[in-house]
């Protein structure tokens, strides 16, 4: 559950003003992110965030308030953002306050709601690691602490699959289903387009 401060926060910036500026630092890099395990159900396909989740085979899910002169972003695919040389990761939105990406001892790939930097106890958010793609024929990776990723099925053993970091001591009471039915994959980056934010939210 989102804390009621949360909560308040959300409806404070929306308060505040009708014009909402979202501010980077430089250089960044923008990405998105695609699973590599060739001859599997998921190469080549993308991560997306929903319920502050991340998954592959499920719709991103994003947020845009109507607000007189807010040009809202396409909302339908997901992208993230880091400064270069930087451990961090965040989703690339306009939110206000932004949205940060962190792991969790068992695994999870999670992010912080809007407005506000809660997360479960426990949580890290450093020790990313990302690689710019060099060109759309050329992409690059994510790891976090030099770990790849796992995909594990939610519904069997076939999609939606929630996405893991492959950490050490990730057993099968971490994870949906059982590790064996987990997919290990490779995370690339492939260039974002348009540098600009994919989303004003992702929820």
């Amino acid at each position: 559950m989102i804390p009621l401060l949360c909560l308040g926060a959300a409806l404070l910036y929306l308060a505040a003003s009708s014009t909402f500026i979202h501010h980077r630092e430089a250089p960044y890099i923008s990405f998105g992110l695609i699973a590599i395990h060739a001859g599997s159900p998921i190469h080549l396909s993308s991560v997306h965030a929903a319920g502050n989740l991340f998954w592959i085979g499920k719709d991103t899910v994003s947020y845009c308030p109507a607000i007189d002169g807010l040009e809202c972003p396409g909302g339908n695919h997901t992208t993230f953002i880091t400064v270069s040389g930087s451990q961090y990761l965040r989703l690339n939105t306009m939110v206000p306050g932004g949205q940060s990406v962190y792991v969790l001892p068992d695994g999870t790939l999670g992010s912080t709601p809007a407005h506000c930097d809660f997360s479960p106890e426990g949580s890290r958010f450093e020790g990313f690691n990302a690689i710019a793609p060099d060109s759309p024929y050329n992409p690059g990776s994510l790891t976090f602490d030099g770990a790849d990723f796992l995909a594990c099925p939610t519904n069997g053993t076939s999609g939606p699959y929630q996405v893991f970091v492959n950490t050490d001591g990730i057993s099968d009471s971490d994870v949906p289903c059982s590790l064996w039915e987990c997919i290990s994959f490779v995370g690339a980056t492939f260039r974002n387009t348009n540098d600009s934010a994919s989303a004003w939210q992702y929820q």
